[in-house]
């Protein structure tokens, strides 16, 4: 099992092309993808490059723009499709693979670099987020690249170091130098020195002033260009979206409550399934009494201690954390991954490589990249079974009619702007009757809540008489779709097209 280099490359095709696959099939569901993805698609039509822009008359300030300037790129160089503005992140994390591999590879030799490659790669939340439009892939570069410049010395590797830093601020903004100095101050607490190879003045120096210069312009530009980011991103995204659990500040969405500590339950979703794998292996050391000494030599060698420290700080900072998601977890997982893939190779030298133990190692590596495979398959056939719009924006355009036709009741969801290029309007209910009173319209459609549906048509539809029609393949899993007619006949009810 991954003795050589070979099977590992096979491995990554295979894992790739299924990627790719869901890329390309796997329609937006709400709310994280078709947000960023709307967000980089407004970028990308307006040439506004400072600015990420929630609506047309609404920054976004949640983030900082890196990762929608690549997804701006790739849609203006491909179009707007799903798998263009998800591009960028399965670039991302090839990259992010290819630093693993070369940090395995000083730490342990070849054979733990392929264990690496393939627990990070197959790992629940780096296979779900490469190919994802999402900002966390380019923390996490910018995270092991910065981790890695420290640890080897030579002069490409520091200045790549001092880029990831300038990723993660970029991507992420001052979380990411947290998530970088937090093992460093720890392995220094317990090492009391600095064991990796010193940093000469000149190139600190020089590192830190490319730093500034790849990141204060944007900062700047951004407040000069919209006041009031800095309070919001600096002070609100990074401690009060921490420290309260029902931050209401959060001017985009709704906060993610979850009680203290959750944040390690996460983690074996994130690690899953290898994650599991690796808690078996924990208890069964410490079952045989083994414990004390996996401690004394993690204690013992710096290096291992540094790995250690970055694979568990993420989780130490959100432990009181209220207000969290999994991917939090995602710039955990590389040194996760060095760490078990030097274990798991030991063992296969060792072991005797049982039938059994080769079909375990066979369904990790696969369970996570074909599990999305069958559900990518399943979902595009039946978009409704998730929160996506993409079967019901697309009705009005195949009968001849546009976007601006279409009409949200009380909530547009991010998929619906998406997949209509921003064009479909919301409505509230209460204000219903007097849009349709001053809309001049020959036809419209509405997508109307499941939950208010009968009142809804029973109030503005039916006792006024007006003409409507179930749209039943327009559907999608929360919205209902109906056709509206100018010609009003008076208690007429016209059931499914």
């Amino acid at each position: 099992m991954l003795k050589d280099s070979t099977t590992l490359i096979k491995i990554v095709v295979v894992l790739v092309l299924l990627r790719i696959f869901s890329m390309v099939y796997f329609p937006y569901a709400d709310t994280t993808e078709p947000r960023y993805a709307e967000i980089a698609r407004i970028m990308a039509i307006t040439g506004d490059w400072i600015t990420p822009w929630f609506e047309s008359d609404k920054p976004f300030w949640g983030k900082p723009p890196l990762s929608f300037w690549f997804q701006a790129i790739s849609i203006n160089a491909f179009g707007v499709e799903e798998w263009t503005a998800r591009f960028p992140s399965l670039i991302v994390t090839l990259i992010t693979v290819w630093v693993i591999f070369k940090c395995a590879i000083e730490y342990a030799g070849n054979r733990a670099a392929y264990w690496a490659v393939a627990i990070y790669a197959t790992c629940a939340l780096p296979y779900a987020s490469a190919g994802a439009v999402l900002t966390d892939p380019y923390l996490a570069l910018g995270t092991v690249l910065c981790m890695a410049g420290l640890l080897f010395p030579s002069v490409s590797w520091r200045i790549a170091g001092f880029i990831g830093l300038a990723i993660g601020l970029l991507s992420k903004g001052p979380l990411a130098l947290v998530l970088v100095l937090g093992p460093i101050l720890m392995s220094l607490l317990v090492f009391r020195t600095k064991f990796w190879p010193p940093i000469q003045k000149p190139l600190l120096l020089m590192g830190s002033l490319l730093v500034m210069a790849l990141v204060l312009p944007w900062y700047i530009l951004a407040e000069i260009k919209t006041p009031g980011f800095l309070d919001y991103f600096i002070v609100g995204e990074h401690f009060r979206r921490y420290v309260d659990p029902g931050w209401a500040g959060d001017i985009y969405g709704s906060a993610h409550v979850k009680p203290y500590g959750s944040i390690w339950p996460l983690w074996i979703e994130a690690t899953f399934p290898w994650g599991v794998v690796a808690i078996i292996a924990a208890v069964n050391v410490f079952i045989k009494g083994r414990a004390k000494l996996y401690l004394e030599n993690i204690t013992k060698d710096p290096v291992t201690f540094y790995y250690v420290s970055w694979a568990i700080f993420s989780m130490v900072f959100f432990t009181f954390a209220g207000n969290i998601l999994w991917t939090y977890i995602l710039p955990a997982i590389p040194p996760f991954a060095i760490l078990f893939g030097k274990k798991l190779s030991e063992w296969s030298d060792t072991s005797n490589n049982t039938i059994t133990s080769i079909m375990g190692i066979w369904f990790s590596i696969f369970a996570v990249p074909l599990g999305i495979f069958i559900a990518t398959v399943n979902i595009s056939e039946n978009p409704y079974l998730v929160k996506t719009e993409k079967m019901l924006i697309e009705y009005p355009k195949a009968i001849g009619l546009g976007y601006q036709d279409l009409w949200y009741i009380n909530e547009r969801p991010f998929s619906a702007r998406y997949y209509s290029n921003g064009s479909v309007k919301l409505i509230n209910v209460d204000d219903f009757d007097q849009m349709l009173k001053l809309h001049p319209y020959d036809e419209l459609f509405l997508a109307v809540p499941f939950g208010i549906m009968f009142d809804f048509q029973e109030k503005h539809l039916d006792e006024k008489g007006i003409k409507w029609e179930y749209v039943t393949k327009g559907h999608s899993k929360r919205f209902e779709l109906l056709h509206i007619h100018k010609t009003q006949v008076p208690g007429k009810l016209h059931h499914p097209l």
